[in-house]
């Protein structure tokens, strides 16, 4: 895991990532710095005093390693893709698998919610 703070090298720590992260390739490094840049602007904005981005919940059922993650609306819910070829769907605060999607030909790349409270 890396700090992030409001006078860190974005440039530097997604090198860091780059050399550990073999998913991360050069089509993905100017979202990775696009990311990095947002994420330190917000820290730099919330001040000292603010909010503070911390690790939520880890959830780890899938075989493979996660291509994309969606939130429902209200945050209650997410959903995750994965190299498995399934999709979970999760509970957020419980950290509990709501459902499975299996039946994919293929890596699930993408993820999203159509109706955002069909779980519940």
């Amino acid at each position: 895991m890396y700090l992030v703070r409001g006078g860190s090298d974005i440039k530097e720590i997604a090198n860091r990532l780059y050399q550990k992260e073999v998913l991360l390739t050069e089509e993905v490094q100017d979202q990775l710095l696009q990311c990095l840049d947002t994420l330190k602007k917000r820290i730099e904005h919330e001040g000292p005093t603010g909010k503070r981005f911390y690790i939520y919940k880890t959830l780890q059922t899938h075989i493979l390693p996660l291509t994309n993650v969606a939130f429902d609306k209200s945050g209650k819910r997410c959903i995750t893709g994965s190299y498995d070829r399934t999709c979970k769907v999760w509970d957020v605060d419980s950290g509990k698998e709501l459902k499975t999607l299996e039946g994919h030909q293929n890596v699930v790349y993408s993820v999203a919610f159509n109706f955002p409270t069909w779980c519940g």
